[in-house]
């Protein structure tokens, strides 16, 4: 079996980021695709940070640290605002924004990284 290479998992993460982007398309406030379909990218991102912060965790910790809280955080912040318990939507988009520029990052480094055999 072949092993994954850092430049697989990174366009993994590129291509599931962008299906998550084109599936979530709102027309007068109605998803265009079904929640079913929508669940894909969203589980395909997922596999990719998990993948990632395995990778990264000897080498650069810092950033699959980053990676991993800033990922938490993210996931406790919608699930906050999708109860309506509190109004984080501020928080919550700037945390989106850390989190896309960290995700960035860490795409970069694993097109940056050599892999070992």
């Amino acid at each position: 079996m072949k092993k994954l290479t850092s430049k697989t998992i990174a366009i993994v993460g590129i291509v599931m980021y962008l299906l998550s982007v084109l599936l979530s398309i709102e027309v007068r406030g109605n998803y265009l695709f079904p929640p079913a379909l929508r669940l894909i990218p969203d589980t395909g991102i997922l596999v990719f940070i998990i993948m990632t912060i395995i990778r990264f965790w000897k080498i650069f910790r810092l950033e699959a640290l980053a990676l991993l809280v800033l990922t938490i955080l993210f996931f406790v912040l919608g699930v906050i605002q999708e109860a309506g318990i509190l109004n984080v939507i501020i928080l919550l988009n700037l945390t989106k924004v850390v989190y896309f520029l960290v995700a960035l990052y860490a795409v970069m480094l694993l097109f940056k990284v050599r892999d070992t055999k």
